[in-house]
């Protein structure tokens, strides 16, 4: 978790700071950034967390990623 709120910070600095006029953005647009920034993140980590849920080790079998040591046994999800 620590590390997930270190690179979604330094992602919102690395994204603000590649705009030219950064510096004269008024601050609500750079809170805005900051929580379009987790608006994303947050829900990527929880789908992350929780896959076992909704995907199976086939899941990721099937699509050619490694499965991660907490997948849930059993075929293909049907997820169409």
């Amino acid at each position: 978790m620590l590390i997930t709120l270190v690179s979604a910070s330094c992602v919102t600095w690395l994204l603000s700071s590649l705009l030219s006029d950064h510096h004269r953005l008024p601050a609500a647009h750079r809170f805005r950034a900051v929580g379009i920034t987790v608006a994303i993140g947050l829900p990527a980590f929880l789908l992350r967390k929780f896959n076992h849920l909704f995907l199976t080790c086939a899941d990721f079998s099937d699509s050619g990623n490694n499965t991660p040591r907490d997948c849930a046994p059993g075929p293909p999800s049907r997820l169409r």
